[in-house]
């Protein structure tokens, strides 16, 4: 048999393979990107995730023997996937000990400027130096520094739920300390 007619055949199917897989694909595209979203809690990583996905899927979809498993196996795919960048993006957050230390010691809440007057701004300033240090520092992490509960959550190796409500306590007593000083409360 000649190589070209080979080649040709190997084309034709790859070709087929190729239209079955984006067939298949478009059909749980939606329902994938929402497993995949409520994994990585992200957008812009969860089309990341999807994109990756299809590009394994497709790579691997001559060895799934039985099509009809396409959406559980697909699914499976696009699981382990969101797990690794989610692995992976840890490990880009974690700080090395001294730089996580001066961050939750952050001191140079001072520098922050505030809309409001000198006297308001040194008066929240010291309402939040007065917080217990677990409050404080969620405080500075969240409102100072810029980082997402989640991202929070990943650093101190905590559960998401610990973190949310340690910030939930902190911007209680915030509030309360606030009304003590005659700030008004925001509903």
């Amino acid at each position: 048999m000649d190589l070209s007619v080979l080649y040709q055949e190997k084309k034709e199917n790859e070709d087929e393979q190729l239209s079955y897989f984006k067939e298949l694909f478009s059909l749980v595209y939606n329902d994938l990107y929402r497993f995949i979203y409520s994994i990585a809690l992200n957008k812009y990583l969860a089309e990341d995730i999807l994109q990756e996905t299809a590009i394994i899927g497709y790579k691997h979809f001559y060895e799934l023997k039985d099509k009809e498993k396409f959406k559980s196996w697909i699914f499976t795919i696009a699981k382990r996937e969101a797990f690794w960048q989610l692995k992976r993006n840890r490990r880009e957050l974690l700080l090395g000990s001294e730089e996580h230390q001066s961050i939750l010691e952050y001191e140079n809440i001072e520098d922050i400027n505030f809309v409001d007057t000198p006297e308001i701004h040194s008066a929240i300033v010291d309402v939040i130096n007065d917080l217990p240090d677990n409050y404080k520092d969620i405080i500075n992490l969240v409102y100072y520094i810029g980082f997402t509960l989640v991202e929070i959550a990943q650093m101190t190796n905590e559960n998401y739920n610990t973190v949310k409500s340690r910030h939930r306590r902190a911007l209680k007593c915030l509030e309360g300390k606030s009304k003590e000083m005659g700030f008004a409360s925001y509903p």
